[in-house]
C-alpha cells in the first residue's frame, strides 16, 4: 500500500553543535524501516518521470519497488546495472534538479527522496559484502579514459561492464578527481570513494597515477600503443577569478587550492600532515553554490568563529543544494546576500585582514531570466577577516587542449556540443565523409556506429494575455504547505516582430504575498519554462507579472510558493494560445543558372520562401532563402540531386518562426506519447 505522506523521511543526522567540531559524515543514513518507508511514497508513475530526470537511466521505480518489498539484493542488482557508482551519486547528485525535480509527489508535497534511497541500497549492499562486478566476456579493445573523475570513473564502469580492456590516466596520485579532492569528508567520506573505485578495479579496470596526458603522451600516440578510443574526462578544475584588487594576498585562497589542501593533503591535520593552511578566525566565502558551501562549512570545522557566506544576489537564488544551504546555517554559517567584492586589504604583516564589498540590489532580468544584481551607488562597507575564498566558478582544465586528436574545443576549452539539444555532432563535406568516418569508427572500436537526424531545437511561446490562478495547499496533520498567487503571462515581442526572452514582473501591493517569497514565485515559473507547456520544448518570449495572492503565517514558505508559481503559469500559459517555435535558415545557394527553377521550387516545397536572387561574378546564379531548420537536415543530398553536383550552399541561424499548426499537432501528439510509456 501507497504511504501518502506529503513530506520525505527524515534522515538521521549528527547534531550541528557536535559535526562543528569534527569532518565525519553529518547525514547517517536510513535504517531499513524509514528506507522502506520512503519507498512506499513511490507511486510508480505510468510514464516514469524520474527516469527522464537521471543522466544514466537509472529504473528508479524498479529498485524502489523492490526496496518497499524488502527485497534489497534485487534493488540493488538493478541499481547497480545502471549506475556503477551508486554510494557516491545517493550523497551527491543533484537530485532536486534532476530525478527529485521530475517526481510527481513533488507537486503536492515533496518528491520521493531518491538519493537516499539509493544510498540506503548501496551502503547495504556493501556492508553483506555484495559487490555487482560481473562483465561481459572480453572483447579484445582498449579504452582510454583520462581523468577519474565522476565522469571518467562512470565511463570506465560502464565500458568494462561492456568487456572493454579499460585504463584510467589521472594526473593526481590518487583516483576520484573532486570526490576525493573538492567534496569534504563530512559530505562524501573518502572510504565511500575508495570502495566504489576498489569495484571498478575488481572489474578490471587499471589505474595509471601522475599521468599528465598530453605531457606524456598525445592522442595519437595512445592509439599507436594500441588503444581504440579515447574518452576525455579532464573536467573543470581551473579556478574562475573575482580580478580585483588584493586578490593574490596571502590567505586569499581559491576555493579548490583550499578544499585540496583540507580534503587531499590532510592540512585539518597539521602538524600530523605538514600541509599548512591558515585556520581562521573570520572567514569569508565569495559565492552560493555547493563548493562555496563547501568551503565555508570547513572554515567552520577549523575554528572559524564567524564564517560568512557573501552572494551577489539574494539567498532564494543560490545555486546550492538547498540540503547544503541548511546545513550550513544549522552549523553557525551567515549568509550575506546582495554584495560583490571590490578590493581585499592587506594589514599590518601583507596578509588579507578585511575585504570591501559593494552593496547590491536586485535590477532587470538578465539573459539568464535571473534578475541582474545592480551596485547601489555610495553603499560600500567593510568586513573584518583573516581568511577569505573565492568560489564563483571553474573554467575547464587545460590538458584537453594538449591531448591533440580531432576535438573541437570552444573558446573556454570545453568539447563543442549543441547545448540545446545535447548532441555532439560531426561536420563533413557530404554523405560520403559521413560514412567513412561512421566506418572508420566502426573499425576502430567494433562498435556499430549509425548516423540519426539532428534534434531540432524547438521554443514555444504565447500569442495573447491571460491569467490564472495559481494555488498550492496540503495539510497532514503538522506543519502544511500554502502557497496562492494569480499570475498574468503576456507575450514579449522583439524589435523584428519575434518572440524571445523573459522577464517577471513583481505587481503585488499591500503585502498580500511577503517580499521574501516572491524570488519564489518567479524561481517556480522558471523551473516549469523549462520543460514547455504543450511539447516539452523550453517556453521563451514571455512576460509574467504577478499580481496578487495570499498566504499562511505559518504554512506558507518557498515550497509552497514555487508550487502554487508552477500551477498557475500552465493554466495560465493554457489560455494564452500556446504554440511551438522552429528554428530558422537563411540559405544561399550557389549554382548554375538553369537550375534556379528546380531549386526555388525544392525550396517551396520545403516550407521555405526566396528574399533574393543575384548574379555572382562568375555567372552563376546565387538564391537567397528562408526555410525551417526541419526541413533543411539533407539538403545538401537533394542540391546535389537537384544540381548533378554543380551546387553550393551556406547556411546560418535567422531567428524563430510559428510553426504550421499540423507540424504543431505531430509535435504535440509525439510528445504526449513519450509521456505516456
Amino acid at each position: 500500500m501507497a504511504n501518502m505522506q506529503m513530506n520525505k523521511t527524515p534522515m538521521p543526522e549528527q547534531e550541528p553543535n557536535v559535526r562543528n567540531a569534527n569532518f565525519q559524515e553529518v547525514a547517517l543514513g536510513y535504517t531499513m524501516e524509514q528506507a522502506q518507508n520512503e519507498a512506499q511514497r513511490c507511486l510508480n508513475c505510468k510514464n516514469k518521470p524520474c527516469v527522464s530526470g537521471c543522466p544514466v537511466g537509472i529504473p528508479i521505480p524498479d529498485f524502489i519497488a523492490k526496496v518497499a518489498e524488502g527485497d534489497l539484493a534485487a534493488a540493488y542488482q538493478l541499481l547497480s546495472d545502471a549506475n556503477a557508482l551508486p554510494a557516491i551519486s545517493g550523497r551527491v547528485c543533484p537530485q532536486e534538479t534532476q530525478c527529485e525535480g521530475k517526481c510527481i509527489r513533488g507537486i503536492k508535497g515533496e518528491p520521493v527522496s531518491i538519493g537516499r534511497i539509493e544510498r540506503f541500497v548501496a551502503d547495504w549492499a556493501a556492508a553483506n559484502g555484495i559487490a555487482n562486478v560481473a562483465t561481459a566476456p572480453k572483447n579484445g579493445h582498449k579504452v582510454a579514459v583520462i581523468g577519474s573523475g565522476p565522469a571518467g570513473l562512470t565511463c570506465a564502469g560502464e565500458l568494462a561492464r561492456m568487456g572493454y580492456d579499460v585504463s584510467v590516466f589521472e594526473a593526481f596520485h590518487t583516483p576520484g578527481g573532486v570526490l576525493s579532492y573538492g567534496i569534504p569528508e563530512f559530505r562524501l567520506p573518502k572510504a565511500v570513494v575508495k570502495r566504489e573505485i576498489d569495484g571498478l578495479e575488481d572489474m578490471g579496470v587499471k589505474f595509471e597515477y601522475n599521468s599528465v596526458v598530453g605531457n606524456m603522451a598525445t592522442a595519437e600516440e595512445l592509439f599507436e600503443q594500441g588503444f581504440d578510443a579515447i574518452y576525455v574526462a579532464t573536467g573543470a578544475g581551473l579556478p574562475k577569478f573575482l580580478n580585483v584588487p588584493g586578490e593574490n594576498l596571502p590567505n586569499v585562497f581559491f576555493a579548490n587550492e583550499y578544499l585540496t589542501r583540507v580534503n587531499l593533503m590532510k592540512a585539518n591535520k597539521f602538524p600530523e600532515y605538514d600541509t599548512p593552511t591558515k585556520h581562521g578566525k573570520n572567514v569569508v566565502v565569495f559565492g552560493g553554490g555547493n563548493v562555496a558551501m563547501d568551503a565555508v562549512r570547513t572554515a567552520k570545522r577549523l575554528g572559524a568563529e564567524h564564517a560568512i557566506i557573501a552572494y551577489r544576489r539574494t539567498e532564494d537564488e543560490m545555486p546550492c543544494r538547498r540540503a547544503e544551504l541548511h546545513h550550513a546555517k544549522a552549523e553557525g554559517v551567515e549568509v550575506l546576500p546582495l554584495v560583490s567584492p571590490l578590493e581585499f586589504v592587506a594589514g599590518e604583516d601583507g596578509s588579507v585582514c578585511a575585504v570591501k564589498v559593494q552593496k547590491m540590489e536586485l535590477g532587470e532580468p538578465d539573459e539568464s531570466g535571473r534578475r541582474r544584481p545592480v551596485a547601489i551607488e555610495g553603499a560600500i562597507e567593510e568586513i573584518p577577516c583573516d581568511v577569505a575564498i573565492s568560489a564563483i566558478g571553474t573554467n575547464a582544465n587545460p590538458f584537453a587542449a594538449k591531448i591533440g586528436g580531432k576535438m573541437e574545443l570552444n573558446k573556454w576549452g570545453y568539447i563543442v556540443a549543441d547545448e540545446e539539444t545535447g548532441q555532439t555532432i560531426i561536420s563533413a563535406v557530404g554523405e560520403a565523409q559521413v560514412s567513412v568516418l561512421l566506418n572508420r569508427l566502426e573499425d576502430r572500436t567494433k562498435v556499430a556506429a549509425k548516423s540519426v537526424p539532428i534534434r531540432i531545437p524547438y521554443r514555444e511561446t504565447i500569442r495573447r494575455t491571460a491569467s490564472a490562478q495559481g494555488r498550492h495547499k496540503k495539510q497532514t496533520g503538522g506543519a502544511g504547505q500554502y502557497g496562492d498567487c494569480w499570475l498574468r503571462v503576456e507575450p514579449m515581442i522583439t524589435a523584428d516582430g519575434t518572440s524571445d526572452g523573459y522577464e517577471f514582473v513583481d505587481e503585488v501591493v499591500g503585502g498580500r504575498i511577503p517580499r521574501s517569497l516572491i524570488p519564489a514565485v518567479d524561481k517556480g515559473v522558471q523551473e516549469t519554462m523549462k520543460d514547455g507547456i504543450i511539447a516539452g520544448y523550453p517556453l521563451t518570449g514571455i512576460r509574467v507579472a504577478v499580481y496578487d495572492g495570499s498566504y499562511h503565517s505559518v504554512d506558507s514558505n518557498e515550497m509552497a510558493f514555487r508550487a502554487a508559481a508552477r500551477i498557475g503559469l500552465r493554466k495560465a500559459c493554457a489560455d494564452a494560445d500556446p504554440v511551438v517555435l522552429e528554428p530558422i535558415e537563411e540559405i544561399t545557394v550557389t549554382i548554375p543558372e538553369s537550375y534556379a527553377g528546380a531549386v526555388m521550387g525544392d525550396i517551396s516545397a520545403s516550407r521555405g520562401r526566396v528574399t533574393g536572387m543575384e548574379t555572382d561574378e562568375r555567372g552563376d546564379t546565387v538564391v537567397i532563402a528562408q526555410a525551417p531548420l526541419a526541413e533543411l537536415t539533407d539538403y545538401s543530398t537533394r542540391l546535389r540531386s537537384i544540381t548533378r553536383g554543380t551546387g553550393d550552399f551556406t547556411m546560418k541561424p535567422a531567428g524563430y518562426e510559428q510553426v504550421p499548426y499540423d507540424v504543431q499537432a505531430k509535435l504535440v501528439e509525439r510528445y504526449e506519447e513519450g509521456r505516456a510509456k
